[in-house]
């Protein structure tokens, strides 16, 4: 049976954080590709990536599990487990929302859930051996991170928890120099110490030579470190767009794709009633994947993959 302990640590206001730990089963790294997913009803499937058959592993009670992510070297799979909410029309939590971040091993097991916090975003460190998160207060009936309450790490080894920031919205964990970005700042793991960034955003590239600003409010945009220019437009005449996520373990390369889809018929748009649009979804006819290199601005890689191949 696997043991449990409770880490309690008292933080500011009163409010009393707390870590439901289970003590890690000698899980080594895995150097087999882990493929999760979450399926209809709250459940967490691995897949195998030689048959394309899944495996439920984990099931959640919750009302809504998303954020799923595998750590690197493929010890661990985390995602968000999330608890119904009630609102008045004036906006404001009759019952606010409970997010909890659970991590699993590869099998299925828990080996740490973070309760009794509204934990919004979360980040693996590069060696995936630690976690920072984002944790807010409920405020007001959106999911606009309007009230964050802190930043904090955890340490999947010691199961050690510090908080690292009194208030943040957006977190990183770089690859190039291994610390954690909020917007304007950044935090070293190993001394401690926080510093001031002049940087627009926080999605660095593997080499830290660029990286992302991405805005819910607009459209994502890339910069070069060192002197802050902006190259968005680089990118955009190749794609007609700005990729949103880094190839891992690669220097500088985006990834991007363009979907098809199957001619829209022309009946398929109604305007019978004033203001109103219907549309019927289009079935997707192939997608083509592309790895940019920002660098030498040109395509390394390309290739199409068509629904049930």
């Amino acid at each position: 049976m696997t043991r449990l302990t409770t880490l309690c640590s008292v933080i500011a206001a009163g409010l009393v954080f707390v870590l439901l730990v289970a003590a890690p089963s000698n899980i080594q790294s895995n150097d087999e590709a882990l493929v999760v997913k979450l399926e209809k009803g709250n459940w967490v499937s691995r897949m195998n990536t030689e048959t394309g058959e899944t495996q439920r592993i984990y099931h959640s009670d919750k009302w809504w599990t998303h954020s799923i992510s595998v750590s690197p070297g493929n010890r661990y799979i985390a995602f968000i487990e999330e608890t119904k909410s009630e609102c008045t029309r004036n906006g404001l939590y009759v019952v606010p929302p409970q997010r909890s971040l659970v991590i699993l091993d590869c099998s299925g097991k828990v080996v740490c859930r973070v309760d009794n916090k509204d934990v919004m975003r979360y980040v693996w460190s590069p060696d995936g051996e630690k976690l920072a998160f984002l944790t807010f207060k409920p405020c007001e009936c959106d999911y606009q991170y309007k009230c964050p309450s802190g930043a904090w790490v955890f340490d999947m080894n010691t199961s050690e928890v510090i908080k690292i920031r009194e208030k943040a919205r957006e977190i990183s964990w770089a690859v190039h120099d291994s610390c954690i970005y909020f917007e304007g700042f950044k935090f070293d793991p190993v001394t401690g110490e926080t510093e001031k960034t002049s940087y627009y955003g926080i999605n660095f590239s593997p080499d830290g030579r660029y990286y992302l600003s991405i805005s819910s409010m607009e459209y994502p945009r890339l910069y070069v470190s060192a002197s802050n220019e902006e190259i968005t437009d680089r990118v955009k005449s190749q794609f007609g767009y700005v990729p949103r996520s880094w190839v891992p373990e690669e220097k500088h390369h985006l990834h991007a794709v363009k979907t098809d889809y199957e001619p829209r018929p022309e009946d398929t748009v109604s305007y019978d009633k004033p203001q109103i649009m219907v549309e019927v979804p289009r079935e997707i006819i192939q997608q083509t994947f592309f790895i940019y290199d920002v660098e030498t601005n040109s395509i390394v890689k390309e290739w199409t993959e068509k629904p049930g191949e």
